[in-house]
């Protein structure tokens, strides 16, 4: 997304899991990441589900990461998403990290 318009992502519909980062109007961070592959407790979303949460959540401009068994959060020294639809986490060769000043 940029300026407030999530873009044109008609090519993309499949339900994944997906990770998203953005930028609100005060210049807070805003990240989502979504589940997904395992019916029994999400479906992941569509590109333009997860712009339009970022946007709902206040983000004006935004990027999608990479997505499936990729989408992890790591949060105090565990996973908190469920990573591969419950079939565990894989190796991941890049992340993003969050630290305190």
């Amino acid at each position: 997304a940029r300026g407030g318009s999530e873009g044109n992502f008609s090519s993309i519909s499949g339900r994944h899991p997906r990770t998203g980062i953005g930028i609100d109007g005060d210049g807070n961070l805003v990240i989502v990441v979504v589940d997904g592959d395992a019916s029994f407790f999400s479906t992941g979303m569509t590109l333009s589900e997860l712009a339009n949460e970022l946007k709902n959540r206040g983000a004006i401009n935004a990027m999608n990461l990479d997505g499936g068994g990729s989408s992890a959060l790591f949060f105090n020294g565990s996973i908190c998403s469920n990573p591969n639809g419950g079939a565990g986490e894989r190796a991941i060769a890049n992340a993003i990290l969050f630290v305190p000043n």
